[in-house]
């Protein structure tokens, strides 16, 4: 089985044409894996008030403070856990961990229909 060396070219143990490909194609997923974390900080940066915002106008007043904390602390774990797992995830392939997300980020969106028809204030659909 062949490795690839992500410390130098000269170390790697690929021919010079398999490895000028492998260093081709980490540096595109460099650049690829930064615009998806700018982006993915974009869209946190988004949901981040109206989340705050929601859970102001959906809670009691004097229960807000533990709310908040506990959505916190629940994003902190899930950070954790999720870094562990991301960890464990690379050790059996480097693109496993974004897959693993990819199908992870998908799967609340097709749930959504289905959580959405239960809340409150929602009116049926005509017809």
């Amino acid at each position: 089985m062949r490795q690839i060396c992500l410390i130098s070219r000269s170390s790697c143990s690929l021919r010079n044409s398999d490895r000028e490909a492998a260093c081709k194609f980490r540096t595109i997923g460099v650049w690829l894996i930064l615009a998806l974390s700018i982006f993915e900080g974009m869209a946190a940066a988004l949901t981040e008030p109206a989340l705050h915002s929601f859970l102001t106008t959906s809670v009691a007043g004097e229960a807000v403070g533990r709310a908040e904390g506990v959505t916190l602390a629940a994003g902190a774990a899930a950070a954790g856990v999720g870094a562990i797992l991301g960890g464990y995830l690379f050790g059996i392939g480097p693109n496993v961990p974004l897959y693993a997300a990819a199908l992870l980020g998908v799967l609340p969106c097709l749930l959504l229909p289905v959580f959405w028809r239960g809340l409150p204030g929602r009116t049926a659909p005509s017809g």
